[in-house]
């Protein structure tokens, strides 16, 4: 029986006085609400079924579409073998990296007596690590034999560096002796270019006076050399400095502005 049916007959009942029109009223609520529930339900009933259907018929397209998800978010972590592009020309080397899905990248130029210009000196990461896919691989390739007056003037000045160590050793033995055995060489490093092209170095003199071992006391002096980096030809006298440690941290407390004072006066800015 449809809720047509329920309303035609409670009309009757109400036309004969069995109902009353509040009865009525009330029995015809009830009947819509109970049709509109049901429709509902059926409309619910049919989506699922809808839904079903569909799976039904396409359920091995949507296995495939799945799995090709999967696969291709495995190949984007996949990693992949570093082939061996030293001695490759750059066009092979690229050819060969870019077979294993990677990138290459030119980071330098240098001088080789072994490999020919225009082909791979080295590279990074090595031959036959394993790396994602989509990386980079960074080369420096090969400008050929180096010149002959380029190689002596290389030479020439990596022998000038080589002083340096051993210049500023033996002024800091020069000190010591002046300082009455108080002071040692610690070390050395760049301070400053000044503006006259020169290179001025910071040395650091250790004390046998100290507090304790998260307390020491350290000498420091500016210096540079000659051209020949076989002498000292200007200094500053000893600055004091008082550092202390705590555990990784290094506190400097001493005279900054009076070894920049005297930096300023020696070489200029």
């Amino acid at each position: 029986m449809s809720y047509i049916d329920d309303l035609e007959k409670i009309q009757k009942l109400k036309e004969k006085n069995i109902l009353t029109q509040e009865e009525f009223e009330t029995e015809k609520k009830k009947i819509l609400n109970e049709n509109q529930k049901n429709n509902i339900s059926d409309s619910i009933s049919s989506n699922i079924n809808k839904n079903k259907s569909f799976i039904s018929k396409y359920k091995y397209l949507i296995i495939i579409f799945v799995i090709l998800i999967i696969i291709i978010f495995m190949l984007g972590f996949r990693k992949v073998e570093v082939p061996n592009i030293v001695g490759l020309s750059e066009e092979e080397a690229k050819e060969q990296i870019e077979k294993q899905g990677l990138s290459l990248v030119v980071d330098t130029e240098e001088y080789s007596s072994n490999i020919e210009k225009g082909h791979i000196i080295s590279q990074t990461p090595k031959t036959y690590s394993k790396i994602k896919k989509g990386s980079k691989i960074i080369a420096v390739i090969s400008k050929g034999e180096e010149p002959e007056d380029e190689k002596q003037k290389r030479l020439e000045q990596e022998e000038l560096q080589s002083r340096i160590p051993n210049t500023i050793k033996e002024y800091a033995e020069m000190v010591r002796a002046q300082n009455n055995g108080t002071v040692k060489y610690d070390s050395y490093t760049v301070y400053k270019t000044a503006p006259s092209g020169e290179t001025v170095y910071k040395v650091k003199y250790s004390t046998s006076s100290s507090n304790n071992t998260y307390s020491r006391i350290y000498y420091y002096q500016l210096l540079s050399l000659d051209n020949e980096n076989k002498e000292v030809v200007k200094s500053t006298k000893l600055y004091l400095f008082h550092e202390t440690t705590t555990g990784s941290e290094i506190n400097e407390y001493g005279d900054d502005y009076a070894m920049e004072y005297d930096y300023e006066q020696l070489w200029g800015v």
